[in-house]
């Protein structure tokens, strides 16, 4: 195949992958949102500070979950035969590890923040941990094999497995463990989906020593960013519990869950998406960079245009929805979306350092952004409220995004300048519009009727387009581009097979 057949080739797949992943976060975004519409009014805010408890009690070991070979077996996928099955033997150790300190923190944990239910909650996340191993290393036979099309399959599966039992559990009054119960039914469920789609486990091959210690060797700095990413993604949590009340607790966790579950899906597909295709052309660094500073153009520009829209219409919905209950929420929700499209190409960013198999600086990135996620929401929760919380995470993980893809750009050897170029426009974009819709209808952050929010949604979107227009040329042709393959081309999976 020449080089112009392999680069449309990849192109495609790339492509298709993110048709996929979108599909698959749109059916997961609704799902999680009709989860937590119910869930808002069955549960209690504290229901919801005891989950964000468990979260961050659970995140300081979710370092050792898998051992971190699940991604470099992604990584190895043209070796998948020679490593699996020694992946799966260091898997099932490091996640029984999980589970036994999961297990004996349970009661100290409970006492500590004096809260009983904990003890239960996190001996169901420790189980939960132990019974996926084989799923997660049949997860990455798929992705290292590009077949997109399977793995958002499964992750759809399990996206309405997980929020309907979720809603289940909580119609039948589990309260804080009806957030907990669902892991371990997806633990299992998500495994046999896998194996009926991969139709055979790892292959059994004589493991020494060597081959061993040859995985763990990249693995430890993929345990040491798992630590680091969970928490970014619960160590707020942890950090809030610490200095504030359990409704505050329980309010900022609605709030940033309501934010970024779309985002994190999102994120979760780019970089199943980008990891294995990057890693596909690691021969051909200009290659790399040119799809990195594409991949960013792409979604800065379509995340500041949904962050856009979260904004405006946070707090009309979120108070229709739940008829005041979580009012208090929407003014985080609308401070938290400004950070939506940085944690989007915060994943782009690290995706790429880690196709270029630079996992110290990856982990080092992704250390330093938990560390600084953790003193941010410490931070805030000291010196305000709930308000001083968001705003000093967001702040925060608006600069991690932009180090990720100053980072990024270093490693391939280009200019940080021109690749924050994107972002930063977008973000113009973004900013001018919302001052744009607030000027016309002041009132457009307060609950309101259905006219009002449709007219400062149509004003401000109007002003976002043409602003993009404008600044953001770049991610305007490259949204335009993927648009038009995605129109001219159905689905399809790594091997061309229509779907």
């Amino acid at each position: 195949m020449g080089s112009g057949q392999n680069k449309k080739s990849l192109g495609l797949s790339a492509v298709s992958g993110m048709s996929w992943g979108l599909l698959g976060g749109a059916v997961g975004k609704l799902a999680a949102s009709m989860a937590q519409i119910y869930a808002g009014w069955v549960l209690s805010m504290e229901d919801f500070a005891l989950f964000a408890m468990a979260s961050s009690c659970a995140a300081v070991l979710s370092g050792l979950v898998n051992g971190g070979t699940h991604r470099i077996l992604v990584q190895r996928a043209q070796r998948y035969d020679d490593h699996s099955f020694a992946v799966l033997l260091l898997s099932f150790l490091f996640n029984l590890v999980v589970m036994a300190a999961l297990t004996a923190s349970a009661a100290p944990m409970a006492r500590l923040f004096d809260a009983p239910a904990l003890e239960p909650m996190l001996a169901v996340m420790g189980l939960a941990t132990l019974v996926s191993t084989p799923g997660h290393v049949l997860h990455a036979k798929l992705i290292g094999a590009l077949k997109f099309g399977a793995v958002q399959g499964l992750a759809m599966c399990s996206h309405l497995v997980r929020h309907g039992s979720l809603a289940l559990f909580a119609f039948l009054g589990m309260g804080p463990l009806s957030f907990v119960l669902p892991l371990l039914v997806i633990s299992v469920t998500d495994t046999l989906l896998a194996w009926r789609v991969v139709r055979r486990l790892p292959p059994r091959r004589p493991v020494s020593m060597p081959a061993l210690l040859d995985v763990l060797k990249d693995s430890r700095w993929v345990m040491a960013g798992a630590c680091a990413g969970a928490l970014v993604q619960n160590g707020d949590n942890l950090a809030v519990s610490m200095f504030a009340d359990k409704g505050t607790l329980g309010t900022y966790f609605f709030a940033f869950q309501l934010t970024f579950a779309f985002a994190s899906l999102l994120g979760g597909t780019l970089q199943t998406v980008a990891m294995p295709m990057l890693a596909g052309i690691s021969d051909n660094p200009g290659r790399q960079r040119q799809a990195v500073e594409r991949a960013v153009g792409a979604a800065s520009l379509a995340s500041c245009g949904a962050a856009t829209l979260i904004a405006v219409a946070a707090s009309p919905v979120i108070h229709g929805l739940w008829a005041g209950k979580w009012d208090a929420a929407a003014r985080a929700v609308q401070i938290l979306s400004l950070a939506v499209p940085a944690v989007l190409v915060s994943w782009i960013g690290k995706s790429a350092i880690e196709a270029r198999g630079g996992w110290p600086a990856a982990t080092c990135l992704s250390m330093a952004e938990g560390a600084g996620t953790v003193a941010a929401a410490a931070g805030g929760a000291a010196c305000g409220g709930l308000l001083t919380i968001a705003a000093s995470v967001a702040a925060f993980k608006v600069f991690a995004g932009l180090a990720h893809v100053a980072a990024a750009a270093r490693c391939f050897g280009g200019k940080v300048r021109p690749s924050l170029a994107p972002v930063l426009s977008s973000y113009a974009a973004m900013l001018g519009s919302l001052a744009v819709g607030r000027v016309i209808m002041p009132e457009s952050m307060n609950p309101m009727g259905v006219g009002g929010v449709a007219c400062t949604a149509l004003a401000t979107v109007a002003v976002f387009v043409l602003l993009s227009l404008v600044l953001c040329r770049f991610g305007v042709c490259e949204l335009f581009g993927i648009a038009r393959q995605i129109l001219q081309r159905p689905l399809k999976d790594s091997r061309g097979c229509t779907s």
